[in-house]
């Protein structure tokens, strides 16, 4: 079974619907896909930063029991672990407001060995923000060196970057190094003004990317290998799926197709990529991960979800 490695910010979600408090849970964007693959049976290690403070503490306590290896993340003395108020709309589509208190020099500890059994997991503003690129600079380089499997989720959301800074430029090159590389619809019309999956995959090249995904809210997935078009519905029917909130849904997609690859070596063909005759079926792991959390308040699949 390969392993995953994954990069990532944690902070704690203050989850609000109007005016009233719904309630909290560990987050960010790579740790809620870490969870899902938890408790799915998944060995994951995740480097990542909290204070130490009471939130430090908790998001620490959750990712431990649910058999996530922190031997690579820090603790901050004096420092507040990051948080997120999330604001839910009338159709769970949540809005996000941010408290960072993170010191100047971030990560200095060793990086951990990569190799061909390692999926290599990260995204977010994580990856864009400039006291981290040289972590994640000698990470990639280690990936690289060790033949592993990189997966990579920019999560721009609502935010457009401009070409002319470096945080753009870290991001083309994120998209050039991956192998398979996850955005919504509003990712690639922030960074490419498009999401023509076709014309998305010139704007990534050059890249080393042997599988583009694209997921469109209710609308379904569409996948691209450079060759063949892949397009899958929602799991289920939509009207039927009780829509609690949409927070973590992405990330839980991550989840299903890196579950799918890591139970299942044989989809990984030549070069990194994904044979196509399993494409549909990795992509529809990760359409019942996202179902599965869309229906609940937290932000991972539950304790005894089990995919078809």
């Amino acid at each position: 079974m390969k392993q995953v490695l994954a990069f990532g910010e944690a902070l704690l979600d203050l989850v609000y619907r109007g005016n009233h408090f719904i309630g909290s849970c560990p987050g960010g964007s790579v740790v809620n896909t870490c969870i899902s693959l938890g408790r799915c049976g998944m060995p994951v290690q995740l480097m990542t930063e909290t204070g130490e403070d009471e939130y430090g503490h908790h998001i620490r306590g959750f990712l431990s029991d649910n058999h996530i290896s922190i031997d690579h993340s820090v603790v901050y003395p004096g420092r507040k672990t990051a948080s997120s108020h999330a604001l839910l709309d009338d159709k769970g589509n949540a809005t996000y407001t941010f408290q960072k208190d993170y010191p100047e020099k971030r990560f200095s500890t060793q990086l951990p060995e990569l190799d061909e059994n390692t999926i290599l997991l990260f995204g977010s503003f994580s990856s864009l923000e400039a006291s981290l690129q040289q972590v994640l600079h000698g990470l990639l380089g280690r990936a690289v060196t060790g033949n592993s499997l990189i997966f990579y989720d920019p999560n721009i959301r609502q935010h457009k970057l401009d070409p002319h800074t470096e945080s753009y430029a870290w991001l083309k090159r994120n998209l050039a190094m991956a192998h398979i590389i996850r955005g919504s619809d509003e990712d690639f019309m922030q960074v490419f003004g498009t999401d023509s999956i076709t014309q998305v995959w010139q704007g990534i090249q050059p890249s080393v990317c042997k599988l583009l995904i694209i997921t469109r809210g209710s609308k379904g997935v569409e996948a691209f290998n450079g060759i063949r078009d892949f397009q899958l519905p929602v799991y289920g029917a939509p009207e039927s799926t009780l829509i609690v909130s949409t927070i973590g849904a992405g990330d839980a997609f991550n989840a299903g197709i890196i579950a799918a690859i890591c139970k299942n070596p044989e989809v990984i063909g030549d070069n990194k990529s994904i044979r196509p005759e399993f494409v549909e079926k990795v992509l529809s792991v990760g359409l019942q991960f996202s179902a599965e959390v869309c229906s609940s308040i937290e932000n991972f699949v539950g304790l005894n979800f089990c995919p078809d």
